[in-house]
């Protein structure tokens, strides 16, 4: 029996960039190219649930990587003092961490690994609002699973530093928080400041229009940037900064359930919110935005848009938000509205 070949197909990936994709769909037994969506034949239930999911199984393993690589270096460095390195040695580990989880990901998925990353490519790069939650609910779920293996990892070492180690203290590097000198107003701009400086610089780096990385030096140069990014602004929180809300936040999860107690989500006023989730998302939003208001020439971001486009973009939400939600209120056929514009415009 003849082992079924293999096709390649060029599919748009989330940073815009087309890559060729190795499908496990059968190819029809006549030898032709195009497979009817009705023939599709798959090696096994596996094979064709990965093919659907693949984008966010990659975020998942991804994200598992890159928050353990950089979870069990913090804990190293919590647990073991000078013996196990020293700060840089942290900041190293997370700049590694992401490297290697992009790596991973890269051509599959892009590798977002932060929902602030998905939620400016879905605001600012048409990247689908479904595709988008699917990405932010792998992230979690990979977040999740790394400091639970980190933590597993490092109990004994926990167990045994916890007694000297004063209240409130970041969980020994499970999860971030301000230092007892830093005011709350500061902490979170410093984490809004970080976060639109790493989104600036992942679109000037999918932007074909500037002078982007060469091949292959994608996933160092973004983990050189979390690198400095920890060194500059990680210093005003405790366990190396946020910088990305899953990071933060499947920590914490765990050492709630590890018995840190309700500290862990009440602290400073709720920081796990809006220090790790508003801050990091709206200074991503913000870095992402000037970004595209003063560098980026293409058509696909909202600043960029037509007039006509514009218009078009309002209506399609008009008429999909009113279908969805029964409003019997007549909306203005597309392409009258479209017209009408011109007219206006002429």
């Amino acid at each position: 029996m003849e082992t079924p070949r293999e096709h390649v197909i060029y599919a748009p990936q989330p940073d815009g960039m087309p890559r060729p994709i190795e499908t496990e769909i059968k190819e029809p037994q006549d030898g032709s190219t195009d497979v009817p969506a009705q023939e599709e034949e798959f090696l096994n239930t596996w094979v064709k649930f990965r093919h659907y999911m693949k984008e966010p199984l990659a975020e998942w393993l991804a994200t598992t990587v890159a928050v353990f690589i950089g979870l069990t270096g913090t804990l190293s460095i919590s647990t073991g003092g000078t013996q196990a390195g020293a700060r840089l040695s942290q900041n190293w580990s997370w700049e590694l961490g992401i490297m290697i989880g992009i790596y991973i990901a890269g051509g599959v998925s892009g590798a977002h690994l932060n929902p602030g990353i998905s939620i400016a490519l879905w605001i600012f790069r048409d990247f689908p609002g479904r595709c988008c939650l699917y990405y932010i609910a792998a992230q979690i779920l990979g977040a999740i699973t790394a400091a639970v293996l980190a933590y597993i990892l490092h109990r004994d070492s926990i167990v045994a530093f916890a007694p000297t180690v004063e209240p409130g203290s970041a969980g020994l590097g499970l999860y971030t928080g301000p230092l007892h000198h830093v005011s709350s107003a500061i902490a979170f701009f410093t984490e809004f400041v970080a976060g639109a400086l790493l989104l600036c610089v992942i679109f000037a780096w999918v932007d074909d229009g500037n002078a982007p990385p060469g091949a292959g030096m994608h996933s160092f140069v973004i983990g050189l940037v979390v690198y400095v990014l920890c060194i500059c602004l990680g210093f005003n929180t405790r366990g190396g900064g946020c910088l990305n809300p899953v990071r933060d936040f499947g920590r914490r999860l765990v050492a709630l359930m590890a018995g840190y107690g309700s500290i862990t989500f009440t602290e400073h006023g709720g920081w796990w919110f809006w220090g790790c989730w508003v801050a990091t998302i709206g200074g991503g939003l913000t870095g992402t935005f000037l970004y595209d208001i003063l560098i980026f020439i293409e058509g696909e971001s909202p600043v960029n848009y037509a007039r006509r486009r514009r218009h078009r973009t309002k209506l399609k939400k008009d008429s999909k938000w009113r279908k969805r939600h029964g409003i019997g209120k007549k909306v203005p056929e597309l392409e009258d509205g479209i017209k009408d514009l011109e007219e206006l415009i002429l």
